[in-house]
């Protein structure tokens, strides 16, 4: 079986660091991701794909990655549903970040090559246990 998603956008909003009732990082954060052909008025419409990372990836993501950064992210895809506070059922397709790429930052410190962040592994966490869901 094969789940992979590879892709690259723009970020549409900063990105902030949140924890897990176990104490892990977590971010969720939007990528808008142009189509590559245009519309019928002549213009490039987007796609805006929902993503969230964990542990070290998600710690390099808050620090370096700001609204309107472009980043190529590779992960795999991930559906699921969670009840509302009205107890209403909601449906939700992500995209799980294993790593990322920064492809063209505005003035900002760019990562170091730090070894802290190069073996994150990615953790089964059901949406119950997201404190943003």
């Amino acid at each position: 079986m094969i789940n992979k998603f590879i892709g690259n956008g723009r970020v549409t909003k900063d990105i902030e660091l949140k924890k897990t009732p176990s104490g892990s990082s977590a971010v969720s954060f939007t990528l808008a991701i142009p189509r590559p052909f245009k519309n019928q008025n002549g213009e490039y419409e987007s796609d805006f794909i929902q993503c969230v990372a964990f542990k070290g990836t998600a710690e390099l993501l808050s620090k370096y990655v700001k609204k309107g950064d472009t980043i190529g992210v590779d992960g795999s895809i991930r559906t699921g549903k969670y009840k509302d506070k009205d107890d209403k059922t909601i449906y939700v397709t992500e995209i799980v970040v294993d790593s990322i790429d920064f492809l063209k930052q505005s003035n900002r410190e760019e990562p170091k090559n730090d070894t802290q962040f190069s073996s994150a592994k990615e953790i089964e966490i059901s949406p119950d246990e997201l404190p943003f869901y």
